[in-house]
């Protein structure tokens, strides 16, 4: 089970990692509009959380996730989600 801290901590590491950027990311940007992920970006980035945290975002709800910090709590409910 992860929390929503952990959660955002890995986002970060793989955002740096991702945009090759060592640019402050918080929870607030948007993912396209802020950080202009494209669907390659995006996908690195979701790869990276689903290994990490053992979730499945291909099941997002589109237009659910706009920001980090909706993908971090996604993540993390579906994290504890899976550990029960």
């Amino acid at each position: 089970m992860a929390t929503d801290d952990a959660v955002f901590a890995e986002i970060q590491r793989l955002g740096r990692e991702v945009l090759q950027d060592d640019r402050e990311l918080v929870r607030s940007h948007r993912l396209i509009e802020d950080l202009q992920l494209d669907s390659m970006t995006m996908t690195a980035l979701a790869v990276g959380l689903e290994d990490r945290f053992q979730v499945i975002l291909t099941d997002v709800p589109p237009g659910s996730i706009v920001t980090l910090g909706d993908l971090a709590s996604w993540v993390a409910r579906k994290s504890e989600e899976g550990a029960r």
